[in-house]
């Protein structure tokens, strides 16, 4: 008697990409959990316009003026954040990339955001930054 066996090929490239816009779709409904020390916040990922890191601690802003202070070093947050657009610009900086206005290249170049709020774009960041901007 013949059994049907699981289909265990990979999933074909057409059905990938599809499965890929679907998930686009709705990256705009996405949400992030930042715990403070009073509470857990959530919030849609994409009202992030930046982060800033102190040491051990990422700061949250956020498009209507808030912050969120986390205790997490704004590392653990970079590889989550990089496919929702944010770019890696300084050593204690990342940027949602939709929200930046210019690139200054003077005073050792800086990214200004819609907000008029100056990131620093470091030299070793330089290169990645400018390809991600493209």
């Amino acid at each position: 008697m013949n059994t049907l066996k699981p289909h265990t090929r990979k999933q074909p490239r057409f059905a990938r990409v599809l499965d890929y816009l679907q998930n686009q779709q709705h990256k705009d409904d996405h949400r992030i959990a930042l715990p403070s020390s009073k509470e857990t916040r959530f919030i849609k990922i994409i009202e992030i316009t930046r982060c800033a890191s102190s040491n051990n601690y990422t700061t949250f802003y956020t498009l209507n003026g808030e912050s969120v202070l986390t205790s997490k070093p704004i590392f653990e947050y970079e590889q989550l954040l990089q496919g929702y657009g944010f770019i890696r610009c300084h050593q204690s900086h990342l940027v949602n990339k939709r929200y930046i206005k210019s690139w200054v290249k003077q005073d050792g170049g800086y990214l200004v955001l819609e907000d008029g709020t100056h990131i620093p774009v470091s030299r070793q960041k330089k290169d990645l930054v400018k390809k991600q901007l493209e």
